[in-house]
């Protein structure tokens, strides 16, 4: 599973993402001393949630990705935004933006170092970056993948998994844009905790934690058809489980950083 496959139906399953990027949208608000002019790029924009709403106050907004099928669906959703396919790992401008956003992008990225440092690079001297990144897995979700140990069929590929997303915690990422030369402006970690119906648990899920937990690439044995079978078939399983009257109470932590050239 990547992002092209779920692209059509992401906004309406992405709604803790949404949440999150509403936050950060208000901490750069409150935080970042900018004009209607100002020079914007959101990196990783997905279908261009936070891209529009930085349209709405700045002249000049870029968002750009590395699923085509996230675009498109961004361009659909409409707003003077210029949309580019291209990765958000590492930058090469100098000195050509305002602020960076980067709204559940980092934990994609392996080499934060060099991204935060080519970041910096490319931010006109004081200019903002702010970003927001899930610091550990849903436990509800990760408990759910876990039991897929214990079925015969699927148990020797969960022992074959790595996850691969660069998951850090407030305070790891805060060192590495303090290596990077940055000045923090703003440092916290919020618990987001979501009590939904297993349905909406499902949709959350698959907006976000199945893409890595489905991703060849964070296993060494080939994905079948039938493995992929007991997957879906053992979290929806595990969620009734984890249910209380219909309801899940999820939590999901993430951080928020504000940092300044």
């Amino acid at each position: 599973m990547n992002f092209n496959d779920k692209a059509s139906m992401y906004d309406q399953i992405a709604t803790s993402q949404n949440e999150a990027a509403d936050a950060l949208y208000k901490d750069i608000k409150n935080f970042c001393s900018l004009k209607p002019t100002s020079n914007i790029l959101d990196l990783g924009c997905g279908t261009g949630y936070i891209t529009r709403k930085l349209a709405d106050d700045f002249d000049f907004v870029t968002g750009i990705d590395t699923s085509e099928k996230m675009l498109e669906q961004a361009a659909d959703n409409g707003g003077n935004i210029e949309y580019v396919l291209r990765d958000a790992s590492k930058l090469n401008e100098t000195c050509e933006y305002d602020l960076i956003t980067a709204n559940s992008l980092t934990y994609y990225i392996t080499d934060l170092e060099s991204a935060f440092n080519s970041y910096y690079l490319a931010l006109k001297p004081k200019g903002y970056l702010a970003l927001q990144s899930q610091t550990e897995v849903t436990p509800q979700f990760w408990g759910a993948f876990q039991a897929l140990r214990e079925n015969k069929e699927s148990q020797q590929f969960i022992e074959s998994y790595k996850f691969p997303a660069n998951m850090q915690s407030q305070h790891t990422l805060a060192h590495y844009l303090k290596e990077a030369r940055f000045s923090i402006l703003l440092e916290k970690t919020i618990h987001f905790k979501t009590l939904c119906n297993i349905e909406t648990s499902l949709a959350i899920f698959m907006s976000g934690t199945a893409t890595p937990l489905l991703n060849q690439k964070a296993y060494s044995l080939a994905l079948t058809d039938r493995y992929i079978e007991i997957f879906w078939d053992t979290i929806q399983k595990e969620f009734t489980k984890q249910a209380v009257d219909g309801q899940i109470l999820l939590d999901i932590p993430r951080a928020f950083l504000i940092v300044q050239k």
